[in-house]
């Protein structure tokens, strides 16, 4: 196996997951989840992870399955997979949404911000391969 950078592992991640979320004849990712996608990067700055996170979480549907669920939900999947696959220099608990939640709420200072980042430049590419396979 050939060895990759941090950007080709994050860029192949980001566009794994955006095939796994493309529907229709056309194999495109819906306009409404792309669009949510682009703002992660604003919200997460202007927030924090912890709290973004809390309010993807928030906008989940107890009635509904997985495939079914809104698109924050959507992203915060996205996100808690990034999360178990790709941060192994932060601890933590992926195995429950609320695991997530409690994990990044207790990390230290410098690997908060060290998770925050790695998160915002995963979004770099979801970002890009969102807008380039969206509905339009």
């Amino acid at each position: 196996m050939a060895i990759q950078t941090k950007q080709q592992k994050r860029a192949a991640f980001a566009l794994k997951e955006i095939q796994n979320h493309m529907t229709g004849e056309k194999n495109l990712v819906p306009e409404k989840l792309a669009t949510k996608i682009v703002g992660m990067p604003n919200m997460i700055l202007s927030n924090g992870l912890g709290q973004s996170l809390a309010f993807l979480l928030s906008k989940r549907k107890n009635d509904k399955n997985e495939d079914e669920q809104p698109e924050e939900v959507q992203i915060f999947k996205i996100v808690k997979n990034f999360f178990s696959k790709n941060i192994a220099e932060v601890p933590l608990d992926t195995s429950s949404d609320i695991k997530v939640l409690e994990s990044v709420n207790g990390l230290s200072a410098s690997n908060y911000i060290k998770l925050q980042d790695e998160t915002l430049r995963m979004f770099e590419w979801l970002k890009r391969y969102a807008r380039s396979f969206a509905e339009k």
